[in-house]
């Protein structure tokens, strides 16, 4: 995760995102890559969330948006009844349009999580999981596994991948 981010400051990538901005059709509507001065966490979290803050606070990664530590929100990852799918404890540390990047307050386990999988036909809107964050930074916001954040590959009607321009960028850079 630190040597990807440094990497991208390196390259310039959030104003080289910014330059290419012309160049998305409107389907892309927001601000594809945001690395902020990092800041400490007023909270102690599990996962090693403060690594990530501590390098850049309030990142965007495509469409995974971090807010900052305030915003932070008790989450549930419920079935389609509305029912907990677990007992675990959860909070909300990033959003990914309707759903959400949950972070087991427990064991620091990372998941994404989609509350509308049922319409999907899924088994469960769990649509991948991470140990901790940096995993998740490195190998799913920085990384080839961004390419699953809409749920499994071989689910997915078209390879929407393919044309989304932060996945491009990280497939140019060789990170994904």
């Amino acid at each position: 995760m630190r040597t990807k981010l440094a990497r991208l400051r390196e390259l310039g990538a959030v104003e080289e995102m910014d330059r290419r901005w012309d160049d998305f059709d409107d389907e892309f509507d927001y601000d594809m890559l945001a690395l902020h001065d990092g800041v400490a966490l007023q909270r102690q979290y599990p996962g090693d969330l403060a690594a990530l803050y501590e390098l850049t606070d309030r990142p965007v990664f495509g469409e995974i948006r971090f807010p900052p530590e305030s915003s932070f929100a008790d989450a549930r990852a419920v079935d389609f009844e509305g029912n907990p799918i677990d007992d675990r404890t959860r909070i909300k540390i990033a959003g990914l349009g309707e759903d959400a990047v949950l972070l087991d307050t427990d064991s620091g386990e990372v998941m994404i999580y989609w509350y509308s999988y049922f319409k999907y036909k899924w088994d469960s809107g769990v649509v991948l999981t991470c140990a901790d964050v940096p995993e998740f930074v490195d190998t799913v916001c920085l990384g080839s596994r961004y390419a699953e954040i809409k749920g499994p590959k071989d689910k997915q009607k078209e390879p929407w991948w393919d044309r989304h321009p932060w996945y491009a960028y990280l497939q140019e850079v060789a990170m994904a």
